[in-house]
């Protein structure tokens, strides 16, 4: 069966000084997609985790899912040098599945902090554009550009995906071209038609 979620959310839970910063961003982020339409489509694990098994629930949602918003803080990409951590294993699972990555950085205080261990498998996230929210006033609209550029092209468009809008879009094109043509046909038999009735009473014909 496959996934409602489109949109899997990851993030570090607390940092090396033990503050939520980053649960703080992903439960506000959720919280705005939700406003913009993606209300079911958003996974976070913080309110969506049950008692069945952790890691299964994790890889299917991640497989099943078009998009992936990573929250990067100041240094919580440390813990990703050991080869069990989580954020380490989502990202790489997002990747290898092909989803639309998006490494948000909350007021901009990532600032390329890349530990000097960090995986060579994760190398990739260096050349990576780091969209920065603002947790402010700004807010709003980094998130509208967000959703704008990001989310929007790759999830869905009014609850589709935007494959199954396109091919939608297309068969709408083919039956109003068919629906035209026969609109035409029967406009023309029927005024034929109605002609030589017509001329057949006045005896023209």
């Amino acid at each position: 069966m496959p996934s409602k979620y489109k949109i899997f959310i990851s993030y570090r839970r607390r940092d090396s000084e033990g503050n939520e910063s980053g649960t703080h961003v992903a439960r506000a982020i959720k919280q705005r997609l939700q406003l913009s339409g993606y209300d079911e489509e958003v996974f976070f694990d913080y309110s969506e985790m049950t008692n069945d098994d952790f890691e299964q629930i994790i890889q299917n949602t991640i497989k099943g899912a078009s998009v992936f918003v990573c929250v990067v803080t100041r240094d919580s990409l440390n813990r990703c040098v050991s080869p069990t951590d989580w954020v380490r294993r989502e990202i790489l699972q997002a990747k290898s599945c092909g989803l639309k990555m998006i490494f948000v950085n909350p007021n901009g205080e990532f600032m390329n902090h890349f530990p000097t261990d960090f995986p060579v498998e994760l190398d990739f996230m260096r050349k990576e554009e780091f969209v920065t929210i603002r947790m402010d006033a700004g807010f709003e609209n980094d998130m509208a550009y967000m959703i704008e550029k990001y989310i929007e092209p790759n999830v869905r468009y009014c609850g589709m995906s935007e494959t199954t809008v396109g091919i939608l879009c297309g068969l709408l094109i083919v039956v109003s071209i068919a629906v035209g043509i026969l609109f035409v046909w029967w406009a023309g038999f029927l005024l034929f038609f109605g002609s030589v009735i017509l001329m057949s009473e006045l005896h023209i014909v």
